[in-house]
């Protein structure tokens, strides 16, 4: 079959050919999940016909990730990464107890679950795992202060008018980390630049306690870089 992938950032449709679909699903929250099988890049992730996440290319994206923000501490915090392949990383580290994961969309992490398990490689029951599917935009400050050494955030990308919901998260989200946060913000193609995005979601970091900075790297499968913010509480609570 072809299968046709939207991409929203160079506002480009891409027809690959001999593609196998394996599953599709709309979930309860609206999405379209589709898992498609293509040739050389392996079984990929598409939601409402744009890429999320490729088997050939994932591990670059999630031990980039991974590897910028956590240096050191037994509870971690995840929102989003319902593929699984954030927690797999995240307890890879042989310090960290306890992985907190809050995904809202439950039929995500079942799809993922029953169709896609190389993305998670046995992660879903790893004793240490404890899953909530709950809207990460409804915590409150109180609900988990300063609970966890490090919180990671691995949602969607961001747009300017995301701010108004999106600010009062991040404060809550860096309310519960104690030391380390990382957050997925953009896909930038055909390179990766200096946004008032970035630069106001840093802000909003900054004001929390964190010193800042962008990492940025090349995921082929995404047609651009990932951007992340990476920030570290200082001084250490």
């Amino acid at each position: 079959m072809d299968y046709q992938e939207h991409d929203p950032i160079l506002q480009v449709t891409y027809t690959w050919h001999n593609c196998r679909l394996v599953y599709r699903e709309t979930t309860h929250q609206g999405t379209l999940v589709e898992l498609v099988e293509r040739p050389i890049w392996g079984l990929t992730c598409y939601m409402d016909g744009v890429i999320q996440s490729c088997e050939l290319d994932e591990e670059l994206y999630h031990q980039t990730f991974v590897k910028a923000v956590l240096k050191g501490g037994e509870r971690v915090c995840l929102f989003g990464g319902g593929e699984g392949a954030l927690a797999r990383e995240v307890l890879s580290y042989s310090d960290v107890q306890q992985v907190d994961m809050y995904e809202w969309d439950k039929d995500v992490v079942r799809i993922f679950q029953e169709h896609g398990a190389s993305w998670s490689k046995g992660a879903w029951s790893h004793p240490k795992l404890r899953l909530f599917h709950e809207d990460a935009f409804q915590i409150r400050t109180d609900q988990h202060r300063l609970q966890y050494d490090a919180v990671l955030i691995d949602l969607f990308d961001l747009d300017e008018s995301a701010l108004k919901t999106w600010i009062p998260f991040l404060q809550n989200a860096a309310a519960w980390c104690r030391k380390q946060i990382g957050l997925y913000v953009m896909t930038q193609a055909p390179f990766p630049v200096a946004t008032p995005l970035l630069e106001h979601l840093s802000d909003v970091l900054r004001a929390a306690g964190f010193l800042i900075h962008p990492l940025t790297v090349y995921i082929p499968s995404f047609h651009g870089y990932a951007t992340f913010l990476v920030g570290e509480r200082f001084p250490a609570i």
